[in-house]
């Protein structure tokens, strides 16, 4: 899973880190791994899509997850980075609401997958400011919050986006694949625990993602899966 060591072509590099927790956690690990003269920019924000909703899960969106289509521009045009990680993919799998009057609805709707579409495209015309290659990320199968079919759902659709809008510099990393197979998502592996109590990656896998993550953007290097 991951990788174990980082690539000397992760050298001089700026990475931003946009999304949700696991967003956050992984630009944790490039902090932790990556050398003095690396800059990780960790604007990861638990509890976060980017739906835009009024609800998620039976309540009431938090304020600063609805700042995005200000924050990041200005972040991209401040830091101007190499790459950028945009991992979104579980609170945009929940159930939602985009007014008071909705119903809250889950990633498999039509009409949801329509408007995560939209706001994916709103975001990756923010993020490939001056062609900078954006990469995202799947989820893993299931979850504490999760069903296997809305976390299916929701990676069929990042696939299919990353495969549509791969001429805009948008790049898909299988974390999926990386975490799971076809016996599930193990909870251990090498011996080590993969996930903590709130079902994110424990320090040592967080840092072998990262150094994945990192190696996959800059120096072609993709691991296998589980």
């Amino acid at each position: 899973m991951g990788d174990a060591h980082l690539s000397p072509a992760v050298k001089g590099k700026t990475v931003l880190v946009v999304g949700d927790s696991w967003a956050a956690n992984f630009g944790t690990g490039m902090s932790k791994i990556a050398s003095a003269d690396n800059m990780i920019v960790n604007a990861g924000l638990g509890g976060c899509g980017i739906m835009m909703p009024h609800s998620v899960a039976g309540k009431k969106a938090t304020p600063a997850c609805l700042e995005w289509p200000e924050k990041w521009p200005q972040y991209m045009a401040m830091y101007k980075p190499d790459a950028v990680l945009l991992r979104t993919a579980t609170w945009d799998m929940y159930p939602q609401a985009f007014s008071e009057s909705d119903a809250e609805l889950t990633i498999e709707y039509p009409a949801v997958r329509a408007r995560f579409e939209k706001y994916m495209d709103r975001a990756i015309r923010i993020l490939t400011e001056n062609n900078t290659p954006v990469y995202l990320t799947n989820a893993k199968i299931g979850g504490v919050n999760s069903s296997n079919s809305q976390s299916l759902a929701m990676n069929k659709a990042v696939r299919e986006f990353a495969e549509k809008n791969a001429g805009r510099g948008v790049h898909l990393l299988d974390l999926a694949a990386q975490l799971c197979n076809n016996a599930g998502c193990p909870p251990v592996a090498a011996s080590q625990k993969v996930y903590d109590k709130t079902d994110h990656p424990t320090p040592w896998s967080r840092d072998r993602l990262a150094a994945w993550i990192l190696n996959s953007m800059f120096a072609d290097e993709s691991a296998s899966g589980v």
